[in-house]
């Protein structure tokens, strides 16, 4: 599949990227991306997500908290972003270990303590 093996890893390799733009359109569509595959129900299927980009998707957002992409310029923007991608992880029905469930639940906790205003 194309944006398997094309679109996505470009788009995970971008969500770290210097600019704030760039980073947060990318994890948006690495969310878009997990989503369409969880309602085509392709996620359980090992053909079209292996097991290394399925942990490097359930990995994401802790990646980016320990990366303090969160501070500065912009980190409002990536927090929702980063709720987003959770939110489609976990629609999309990818598998997660307790760890990494709670991980994410410790980053929506995170962010509540930072609404936007808008």
């Amino acid at each position: 599949c194309y944006s398997t093996t094309t679109i996505l890893p470009k788009l995970l390799d971008q969500c770290f990227h210097d600019d704030i733009v760039v980073r947060h359109g990318s994890l948006l569509g690495v969310a878009e991306i997990v989503l369409a595959f969880g309602e085509a129900n392709l996620v359980q299927q090992s053909g079209v997500l292996n097991e290394e980009k399925k942990s490097l998707i359930a990995e994401l957002v802790p990646a980016i908290e320990k990366a303090r992409l969160y501070r500065g310029r912009g980190g409002e923007i990536m927090r929702s972003a980063a709720c987003r991608m959770i939110e489609c992880i976990s629609l999309a029905h990818v598998p997660l270990t307790v760890k990494q469930q709670v991980r994410h639940l410790d980053s929506i906790d995170a962010c509540l303590v930072h609404p936007n205003e808008n």
